[in-house]
């Protein structure tokens, strides 16, 4: 759990400065400078490409990822895996955006092109998008099976946030009209393909040809048949993060994405340090269940479920708690109220449930995930089918929060059956516990007023989320309900003293 623990530490302070940058620029440029419309173009476009660089892969990454212990040799060249990762993602690559371009006219008419005549212009960046995005998810898995996950979070969290940055503030101060930045913030998406290759390269892992002898008929079956399940697999992942921004883009209008993209993002702060323990954890498990350890992934699945719970509970207090100051700041957006608190608790839960899906994906159970996986995303397009007409982005968030909740009720009681690994005990509800009356303590204390010229939130928003630190973390220390924590808290506090 050390490497996992150091190395999540790390992606997690890039990501969390990139998401402070980010919501520097969501909060206070893009609804000064962007309609609701503008904002949801730009989201909607980052949800297509990210569906469609997906398919483009064709499950090679998360085959490989898992099948990465087989092919790890160095002084083979790892057996020209990056050649053929490459190769694939070309050729998916070629069959993705061909279908995409003969179905185009098709595309904008269920994306509801008469009531956001916005796709009709700007659409077309989904191409170099979809193909900058397909090589930076080779490059970076292939990084991470190598067990660097800090250079992909940081290009990826910090370094696209700082071109939307900078793409912003040309518009804000009429350097480019809407057009230049269109493709500002494009360029700014598609840069860190480039540093990412050049990362594996500097790190002496660019080796781009085929090795013989490695490729026997056992290896390639098992590769094929993996990688057939796994693009379902991870097709189906991506698409639910996503489904809902497209959803509610056909059934309403880019204005609702671009309120309910923006909302989401609060969801995507409470999840953000699911992402990095399973980049690292996910070549581990695999590991691990090649050397048939399963003590080792039993460790990593109980300690993963407790540790995320304690880091979602304590952003989720401290940003509901907080929505009040977020809306005074964005008041044009305070009807995703709902959306942040539904999302919230959805993640919360995936959270809980730690690093099921992962233990699910590199056994030989992985079969039953995808079944699991197709029933997420035929679940989430029917009820969003359902409530968005009825409660409008709102429903939408129901809907994504109710789906994750069954699914990982099945994802957990299948590892529990079938591999006799239960993650919880007294300590996760004891976490619940806390959670709940530092909660119920935070809500009863008066908003602070304004002080001078001096607005509200910038005096409330310190003090509460000062308290709510003070109290959860204070009450998470002194019970010693997490190991991890505590060894992590009195490193710093001995740091600090020296």
């Amino acid at each position: 759990m050390g490497i996992i623990i150091k190395q999540t530490i790390k992606s997690s302070i890039y990501a969390y400065i990139g998401i402070a940058l980010g919501f520097i620029t969501t909060a206070f440029l893009m609804p000064k400078v962007l309609t609701e419309a503008e904002v949801g173009l730009v989201r909607l476009l980052v949800s297509v490409m990210v569906l469609l660089a997906q398919v483009s892969n064709l499950g090679f990454n998360a085959a490989g990822g898992r099948l990465f212990p087989y092919f790890r040799n160095s002084e083979r060249q790892h057996n020209g895996y990056l050649f053929w990762a490459c190769v694939v993602s070309f050729v998916g690559l070629c069959i993705t955006l061909g279908t995409f371009a003969i179905n185009y006219e098709f595309v904008l008419n269920l994306l509801n092109v008469k009531a956001s005549p916005l796709l009709r212009e700007y659409l077309f960046w989904i191409f170099p998008l979809t193909i900058f995005g397909v090589f930076f998810l080779v490059f970076d898995n292939y990084a991470r099976v190598l067990y660097d996950t800090v250079s992909g979070t940081f290009l990826r969290e910090f370094g696209q946030r700082v071109f939307l940055f900078i793409a912003i503030i040309l518009y804000l101060f009429k350097i480019v009209d809407f057009k230049g930045f269109v493709a500002a913030y494009c360029i700014g998406l598609c840069l860190p393909t480039v540093f990412m290759a050049l990362r594996v390269w500097q790190q002496g892992n660019f080796f781009f040809k085929p090795i013989k002898g490695f490729w026997t008929n056992k290896i390639r079956k098992e590769f094929i048949s993996l990688s057939s399940l796994t693009f379902l697999s991870g097709f189906t992942s991506q698409v639910v993060i996503y489904l809902d921004q497209l959803q509610v883009t056909s059934i309403i209008n880019l204005d609702a994405n671009g309120i309910y993209s923006t909302m989401m993002m609060f969801g995507t702060v409470i999840f953000t340090p699911t992402t990095h323990i399973s980049r690292i954890g996910g070549a581990v498990i695999a590991e691990a269940w090649k050397n048939n350890d399963l003590k080792t992934i039993k460790d990593v699945y109980e300690k993963s479920c407790l540790t995320l719970l304690i880091i979602g509970s304590f952003l989720f207090i401290g940003i509901v708690t907080n929505l009040h100051n977020v809306f005074e700041i964005l008041p044009a957006y305070e009807a995703g109220k709902w959306v942040v608190i539904w999302i919230g608790l959805g993640k919360l839960f995936d959270m809980a449930t730690g690093l099921n899906g992962l233990i699910l994906q590199t056994s030989k159970y992985y079969f039953y995930d995808v079944i699991f996986m197709v029933f997420l995303i035929v679940g989430t397009w029917l009820m969003n089918q359902w409530l968005i007409p009825i409660y409008g982005i709102t429903g939408s968030a129901i809907a994504t929060a109710s789906i994750i909740l069954i699914f990982n009720i099945f994802r957990t009681f299948f590892v529990w059956i079938a591999f006799g690994m239960f993650p919880f005990s007294l300590k996760n509800i004891g976490v619940i516990i806390i959670s709940a009356l530092v909660f119920g303590l935070t809500m009863m204390i008066p908003t602070f007023p304004a002080i001078g010229s001096i607005p509200s939130f910038m005096i409330d928003t310190p003090i509460r989320s000062f308290i709510v630190s003070i109290l959860f973390g204070s009450a998470i220390y002194f019970t010693k309900i997490s190991s991890d924590v505590n060894q992590i808290v009195d490193g710093l506090l001995k740091k600090v003293i020296r």
